[in-house]
């Protein structure tokens, strides 16, 4: 009897990496038309003409599969530094924009699992919300030393704020968050930040 050639593959044969982007192009098609909660490890293998056992040889399930998709659309790190803040949150928010539908649709069907998926929640923080997060908070912080900005603000819930609105445009409204949103939302805040407290607001 003789055995399928996958049987007798060596554990540390190198795979394929053309097929990993076939696959993985797969997955993120249909995270974009169907969300995670519908994509198996069956549609991609069929989307993808390959059988499940060449993903399982990559990816043991469908989180860690999913978690390498969405990571083809991880954000940029580095931080701008234009020695304003508006400049600053202005390449940020222009990063963000750049037109993808399809991004678009695989972020909505991605938050719409990760309240009660733990593992799905752990790949959009570490892909998305922490970089972005990190990237505000610390051209806010640079501000603040500069004295563009109040040190007395919760920077923590500043930092969260074009994050949220961008959620809500998405996924409540049905609406892109594209350029001229983003530049309206971040005039409304550099305008906040950078206004004097009221005096009758001052504490004491």
């Amino acid at each position: 009897m003789t055995c399928e050639p996958e049987a007798v593959v060596p554990r540390g044969r190198p795979l394929d990496s053309n097929l990993d982007e076939e696959i993985l192009s797969a997955t993120h098609d249909l995270l974009a038309e169907v969300g995670y909660e519908r994509l198996t490890m069956e549609a991609v293998a069929a989307r993808a003409g390959v059988g499940k056992g060449a993903i399982y040889r990559r990816w043991s399930s469908r989180a860690q599969l999913v978690a390498a998709a969405v990571g083809r659309l991880r954000v940029r790190k580095d931080v701008p530094d234009t020695g304003t803040l508006r400049g600053d949150l202005g390449q940020i928010a222009a990063a963000w924009s750049e037109p993808n539908s399809k991004r678009d649709r695989v972020l909505v069907g991605l938050i719409a699992a990760i309240a009660y998926d733990e593992d799905l929640r752990r790949i959009h923080r570490e892909t998305f919300s922490d970089p972005r997060n990190s990237a505000v908070a610390t051209v806010l912080a640079r501000a603040v030393g500069r004295g563009e900005v109040r040190a007395d603000l919760d920077l923590e819930v500043v930092t969260r704020t074009l994050p949220a609105l961008v959620f809500y445009r998405l996924v409540v409204e049905g609406r892109p968050a594209d350029r001229a949103f983003l530049d309206h939302v971040v005039d409304q805040m550099v305008l906040v930040l950078t206004h004097p407290r009221p005096v009758g607001d001052r504490a004491g």
